[in-house]
């Protein structure tokens, strides 16, 4: 509808126009209050005033059960849920990580210590087979002179400079 126009104002007008040629009060006397039911049907059908609410019928369900007691329905796969912040359960995983942790800085430590012994064996092997050489180049070079070896070494002769010795 067009702003501006009104309609209780048009009804009033037909209304009065109908009065005036008698039409109205021979519809009063044959139906009733037609008056009031023609406007309120106008006014229901421009939205002035709303309808009035007709209570809903229940509905009965479309597969009734069978025994005529209902029987809540159970979802679909229920799964159980962990506790989210069980104080007991987190403690639990707390130590339980704690001594994996501890499982794990022990293994390494064997290794290492494996690692270390085998490292300290290997570097005993090289210094006996260091002093074997020079024993056997001290025997080659000096026939057993070990004073004279001493000093062809370079610690030896660097202090054999300090005290002068030639």
């Amino acid at each position: 509808m067009p702003k501006g126009i009104d309609i209780d104002k048009i009804v009033a007008e037909v209304l009065r126009n109908l009065g005036k040629s008698g039409v109205v009060d021979d519809a009063a006397k044959i139906g009733g209050n037609v008056v009031d039911n023609i406007s309120k049907a106008l006014s229901e059908a421009t939205g002035k005033i709303r309808k009035p609410k007709t209570p809903k019928t229940p509905k009965s369900p479309k597969n009734p059960p069978a025994g005529g007691v209902a029987v809540p329905k159970t979802p679909k796969g229920p799964k159980p849920k962990g506790p989210k912040s069980g104080s007991a359960d987190k403690l639990e995983r707390e130590a339980q990580r704690k001594a994996e942790r501890q499982a794990k800085s022990d293994a390494w430590a064997k290794q290492r210590e494996a690692y270390n012994q085998m490292k300290a064996i290997e570097r005993q092997e090289r210094k006996a087979a260091n002093r074997a050489e020079w024993a056997k180049i001290r025997q080659e070079k000096f026939q057993g002179n070990i004073t004279e070896a001493v000093k062809a070494t370079s610690r030896g002769r660097s202090r054999n400079k300090k005290k002068g010795v030639k």
